[in-house]
């Protein structure tokens, strides 16, 4: 019979060989729950985000997250948690409105095999208007 104390440090191994860090993210992920709450120029309110986020991986053995609306972030692999990198930002222009959001703090838990929870908060201009932000949502994966 082989000493498992021996077998351990080869099953580690394999283990990282065939599966990286992170790799319970990767995929496809429909948003389940959103609660976007914002304030703009003094007046509060919520929004609910739909569609779907994909997690890859990225170049440094981080997660690259891409939303509905195309936008890009970068996260570090803790575990079954993702932190979001600090400094990042999006923009766009839709139907003549130019905004810019910048990601302040986010992070994303690994609830279970299928599902995820996560929050992100920021400040951006929407239209040059100031505003601030919180999301709160969970995600059902739908794609490897």
């Amino acid at each position: 019979m082989a000493d498992p104390r021996k077998l351990a440090p080869l099953a580690l191994a394999v283990l990282a060989a065939c599966c990286p860090a992170g790799g319970q993210f990767i995929g496809t992920w429909q948003i389940g729950t959103d609660t976007n709450a914002f304030t703009c120029a003094g007046v509060s309110g919520s929004n609910a985000i739909t569609g779907d986020i994909t997690l890859a991986s990225g170049t440094n053995g981080d997660i690259v997250s891409t939303d509905p609306d195309g936008c890009n972030l970068s996260w570090t692999v803790n575990g079954n948690t993702l932190t979001l990198v600090a400094g990042q930002s999006c923009g766009e222009t839709a139907n003549g409105v130019t905004s810019s959001v910048n990601f302040s703090s986010g992070s994303v838990t690994s609830t279970g095999a299928a599902t995820l929870s996560g929050t992100l908060a920021g400040s951006g201009t929407f239209n040059i208007v100031a505003c601030t932000f919180s999301d709160t949502f969970s995600a059902t994966k739908v794609a490897n």
